[in-house]
């Protein structure tokens, strides 16, 4: 919402720049009737809608791979503290504010509807050029709404309301201007904190006045006549703020629009520089580009079979389709610093099984009857494109940084029913967090729990694990390994859709 609000506003300032700049000093008022009423849609059409094209560069992709945890099976949440969630207060009363604002908006809108209701059935009616004229005692000054016409009743019998008037505020209804002034009060009804409308509500009222003024003098043969009647009731200006006023704005700004002259090339110039502006806020705000890096083709032979994106996705979630064979035999010792692949994973055999299985959850990771192997290879003899096809196997196991654990989070933990708690790879009671101090444990990780995976013996939805200061150094958990713990890396491609 905020996003929108923000693209929205500056669409609309944009626009309404462009008007004040070039558009207003222009006889081009049909145009910026349409021009105005067509920012308001642009605005939030462009705010809303967005193209992504996609641009494919080729680029030779590396082939070592970014280091991951290597935790199965579970969503695992490090050092992330689980704390009941609090109210936000300031989104209630951000609200409260709109509300407030919204119902005295639209308490004022009904309210008008009704007065001018009021007026066309409590007072007398004439007709003017098939137009509804209402006669109200002691109005000061005639407007015009929807298809009526509103005039002071005395003037009107004793023929003191000016045809020139009338003929103006026929203009007004004839062109529909009051459904302009409708659409804006309903949007600032729904918008009523953004101010660019009230600016748009003002720029398209004053174009209704010198689209009305230029019908009228298109109607009249006495132009001098006209304008001394503007001077004349502009004492008499009362503004409601829905309706067509013979004397809405400034009586200045009509007399300069009515004599200046109008330039046929400068207006059509600026009327293609707003097609250009709207083309170009589409393009800045609608239009999005998406670089998509792919690997160039080479005329290789292909040893091994390749297969689309959406089942190495679906490989890459599903960690029950990997299997690691350990070899108690194979040596490796601690080290400060990642080694580099080629020789963490040497010698270590590297097996790849095509099987029509699913590999979602509950997958059995054991060669089945009907699985097809299609490789087995050291890593060091596996091709480059073995090695980027299957990326993903080749994670080192990485040396742990010591966490800190404040005392606030550490207190929940105790909550026997919401956690499962292990010390030092044993699984104890809630009530033995008792007997540390945050200070003690040197790391902890916890994950959540799947229905079907919880036990009467431990029904919590989450697990937890902390390592004392003492058992994260005997056991070299902030070391990594120089050499790969396991005899072979075991992997399954699925190819049921």
């Amino acid at each position: 919402m905020i996003e929108f609000f923000l693209k929205s506003t500056t669409i609309l300032a944009a626009f309404y720049v462009f008007y004040l700049l070039f558009l207003k000093k222009v006889k081009t008022f049909r145009f910026n009737r349409w021009y105005l009423l067509l920012s308001i849609v642009c605005a939030f059409v462009y705010s809303s809608f967005t193209y992504t094209y996609q641009t494919v560069i080729s680029i030779e992709m590396p082939f070592q791979q970014s280091v991951s945890s290597d935790f199965p099976k579970q969503n695992i949440f490090f050092n992330n503290q689980i704390v009941e969630s609090k109210i936000n207060y300031l989104s209630y009363f951000l609200a409260f504010i709109y509300l407030v604002g919204f119902i005295f908006f639209v308490f004022r809108f009904v309210r008008n509807l009704l007065y001018f209701s009021r007026l066309k059935s409590k007072n007398n009616t004439s007709n003017y050029k098939n137009v509804s004229v209402v006669l109200v005692e002691n109005l000061k000054t005639s407007f015009s709404f929807l298809n009526t016409i509103y005039v002071d009743k005395n003037q009107f019998k004793n023929n003191e309301v000016e045809e020139e008037l009338l003929l103006h505020e026929y203009q007004h209804i004839k062109q529909k201007h009051s459904i302009d002034i409708l659409f804006f009060e309903i949007l600032i009804c729904l918008m009523w904190f953004n101010p660019l409308l009230y600016l748009y509500k003002k720029a398209v009222q004053l174009n209704h006045e010198f689209l009305a003024d230029e019908a009228t003098l298109n109607n009249i043969s006495n132009k001098t006549k006209y304008q001394y009647l503007l001077l004349q009731k502009e004492n008499l200006f009362k503004n409601n703020y829905l309706a067509s006023n013979f004397n809405f704005l400034l009586i200045k700004n009509r007399l300069l629009m009515m004599n200046k002259t109008k330039s046929k090339i400068k207006s059509t110039f600026f009327m293609v520089g707003a097609v250009v502006l709207s083309a170009f806020l589409f393009y800045s705000f609608c239009i999005k580009e998406e670089v998509v890096f792919q690997e160039p083709k080479t005329n290789k032979t292909k040893i091994t079979k390749l297969y689309s994106v959406s089942q190495f996705k679906n490989v890459g979630k599903n960690l029950n389709a990997f299997s690691v064979k350990k070899d108690d035999n194979r040596s490796y010792t601690y080290v400060d610093k990642k080694v580099i692949d080629a020789e963490y994973f040497k010698d270590v055999e590297v097996i790849v099984y095509e099987t029509k299985r699913s590999v979602g959850d509950g997958f059995y990771a054991v060669e089945g009857v009907n699985d097809e192997l299609l490789f087995s290879k050291k890593y060091q003899d596996l091709t480059k494109e073995e090695l980027h096809q299957y990326h993903f196997l080749f994670k080192q196991q990485e040396g742990l940084d010591k966490m800190e654990l404040s005392k606030k989070e550490y207190e929940q933990y105790k909550n026997k029913n919401k956690y499962a708690i292990w010390i030092d790879g044993v699984n104890v009671s809630n009530e033995q967090l008792n007997n540390y101090k945050p200070e003690d444990f040197a790391y902890y990780s916890g994950s959540s729990v799947y229905k079907n995976a919880r036990t009467k013996k431990h029904p919590q939805p989450f697990q937890y694990s902390f390592y004392t200061q003492d058992y994260f150094e005997k056991k070299n958990m902030g070391k990594w390994l120089s050499r790969h713990p396991g005899r072979s890396l075991v992997m399954w491609v699925s190819t049921k859709k």
